[in-house]
């Protein structure tokens, strides 16, 4: 198999997964981009706003316009922060951290449909193999592998 075949299998898994998980998401009247947000808030409770931004490699006014959404609606709560106040420190709500635990009680539903009839060591390959595509992918994304310096098979730089 070529890696051409590998990338085009990895798309398509990918919007067919994001398909799926929105089937669900919209049932709970999630809008598009607060389910990674509450997933983050989740685990970093507090944190600031341009950590959101790096972490999902999005400008600082999409992660605003987001948040000031999700602050609408009840699930968020911008607070500034004691020691700066030009940064602003943002938490789940109650009602926040119940949208969380309904998100999460749907990841679980769309992972058990797609990982219907593999067995716990092809689960853990899976898993193995998809942190790793992840890993590379951020490594990436975050400018830590030189993508310039990659060169095709015939010696040449790649380029568009």
């Amino acid at each position: 198999m070529d890696l051409h075949e590998l990338g085009t299998i990895l798309r398509h898994v990918s919007r067919t997964h994001r398909k799926l998980s929105w089937v669900y998401y919209r049932e709970c009247g999630f809008s598009t981009g607060q389910p990674p947000i509450l997933r983050y808030l989740h685990e970093n409770d507090g944190c600031i706003q341009s950590d959101l931004s790096r972490f999902f490699h999005l400008e600082p006014a999409t992660i605003t316009s987001n948040l000031t959404n999700m602050e609408r609606d009840g699930l968020v709560e911008r607070r500034p922060n004691p020691t700066d106040r030009r940064v602003w420190r943002v938490f789940l709500t109650e009602k926040g951290q119940q949208a969380y635990e309904k998100l999460q009680k749907n990841d679980e539903i769309i992972a058990r449909q797609c990982f219907e009839g593999f067995s716990e060591d092809e689960e853990a390959l899976a898993k193995e193999i998809l942190l790793r595509l992840q890993s590379n992918m951020r490594q990436v994304l975050d400018g830590s592998t030189n993508t310039n310096s990659r060169e095709s098979q015939g010696g040449k730089k790649e380029s568009c």
